[in-house]
């Protein structure tokens, strides 16, 4: 959802920014080293099943 609301040209001026979504996962994502600088358009990221 975090993602989604940082689509500026859907939301234009009520998008939340991208920096805000990348700070506040910051720390709390498995792998975090291996992603991509601006992980918020990658598919998976932020939804972890771990059996």
């Amino acid at each position: 959802l975090d993602c989604i609301l940082s689509d500026k040209k859907k939301y234009k001026k009520k998008a939340i920014q991208k920096s805000l979504v990348l700070k506040t996962w910051q720390g709390t994502l498995l792998q975090e080293s291996s992603l991509p600088e601006d992980w918020t358009r990658e598919n998976g990221v932020l939804v972890g099943i771990i059996k």
